[in-house]
């Protein structure tokens, strides 16, 4: 469990995503809703959800900064 001290010292954005939004205007905005929307856990009921989807999303950026993506079926049993 995080303490106060804790949650504010660290954004639950990473760095690109925190240019971004100071990009188009919108960091504190972004940062006051992330804080309230996103944990560093997933609800049990989640975790049951995710596990019966047929897919699965992978990205990331290649060498030169690229980004990649692509979806992957998975058979269920």
């Amino acid at each position: 469990m995080h303490t106060n001290t804790q949650e504010k010292a660290q954004s639950p954005f990473h760095q690109g995503e925190q240019l971004v939004q100071q990009r188009f205007g919108v960091r504190d905005k972004m940062e006051r809703f992330g804080r309230q929307v996103i944990r560093d856990y997933m609800p049990e009921q989640h975790q049951d959800f995710y596990a019966q989807l047929p897919f699965i999303f992978v990205g990331h950026a290649d060498k030169n900064g690229w980004p990649w993506h692509r979806y992957y079926l998975i058979k269920l049993t």
